[in-house]
């Protein structure tokens, strides 16, 4: 969106309510072609097929302009937001930033750091973020796993129908935090899945661990090539701290510390920076979710930061 187009706009609210209007003339535009294609169907019944085709070619035709129609002005409206209330909120929080809409992490991290994510035939992402926070580079983005499945059936017809659709294995915030001193331990923390016992088995070269804390053991799988270095990062005080930051995370908490890195993913089913039609009605609604989803990341950075056991002695 261009900038010319924003100062058109007495205030964001204004331009926000009256790009949302808009989506309204696009959903119509779609239920104008579906309506189109029905009659058409009907008219087939009681006249030629040519007839039928000029109403089903119409209606697909009007309905496929109304959904570009909308996605562009929801793209739109994003821009606007991006380009407001994103600097806003961005400048409380970090000494230096920059955000990209359309971009998400590099596969040099999503593709090759293991968190332990379902297997996936796909990434793709948004909402790309790379800031600087009391000395501590960081990154994160929205990211998206999706795994392609096939599915094969057979019509009345006894012709071979194949289907392939996506499954989302992940889909949330992925954060990525260097602090720039080597830490103690490699070390994957992730929620159990149901029913999952991985106690004494390796995986990759990682072996499942247990600790003193029975409800820290029952909540998640923690693996890692040395048990003993685990227990550096794995304070009791730590794992209090990781146990209340999954209640309040929304999603399957995945983390591992490796390098001078401490990666933070939660599959919480959504992109923490993305409106929907229905929040843009209310956008200092959308200024405080906002903020409070950078508050949870920089409150986590803040006591890895003060726990000084996680880092390797010089």
């Amino acid at each position: 969106m261009k900038k010319r187009d924003i100062l058109k706009w007495q205030t964001l609210e204004e331009g926000v309510s009256r790009e949302r209007k808009k989506i309204i003339i696009g959903y119509a535009v779609i239920g104008l072609g579906l309506i189109i294609c029905v009659f058409g169907f009907f008219m087939r019944t009681a006249s030629s097929s040519a007839v039928f085709d000029i109403f089903n070619y119409s209606g697909l035709l009007s309905a496929f302009l109304g959904i570009a129609y909308v996605k562009y002005v929801q793209k739109k409206i994003k821009l606007a937001v991006s380009e407001n209330i994103m600097p806003e909120i961005l400048n409380s929080f970090f000494d230096k930033w920059e955000y990209h809409p359309d971009k998400r992490l590099p596969d040099s991290i999503v593709k090759n750091v293991d968190l332990e994510i379902p297997s996936y035939s796909d990434v793709t992402g948004s909402d790309y973020i790379r800031a600087v926070d009391k000395g501590i580079n960081i990154e994160m983005s929205y990211i998206e796993f999706t795994y392609e499945r096939t599915k094969t059936s057979v019509n009345s017809r006894r012709e071979t129908i194949t289907e392939v659709y996506d499954i989302s294995v992940f889909k949330g915030q992925w954060i990525v935090c260097d602090f720039k001193k080597e830490l103690s331990a490699d070390l994957l923390l992730r929620e159990k899945r149901p029913g999952e016992n991985t106690l004494g088995k390796i995986f990759k070269g990682k072996e499942a661990v247990q600790t003193e804390n029975e409800a820290f053991n029952k909540k998640f799988v923690i693996r890692t090539p040395d048990p003993h270095t685990a227990f550096y990062v794995l304070t009791p005080h730590m794992m209090e701290y990781i146990m209340a930051a999954d209640k309040k995370a929304g999603g399957e908490l995945h983390m591992r510390f490796c390098g001078s890195r401490v990666h933070i993913a939660v599959n919480s089913g959504r992109d923490a920076f993305e409106l929907t039609n229905r929040e843009t009605k209310n956008l200092d609604k959308v200024r405080a979710d906002f903020a409070a989803d950078l508050r949870y990341i920089t409150d986590i950075i803040d006591e890895l930061r003060l726990a000084g056991n996680i880092y390797k002695k010089q």
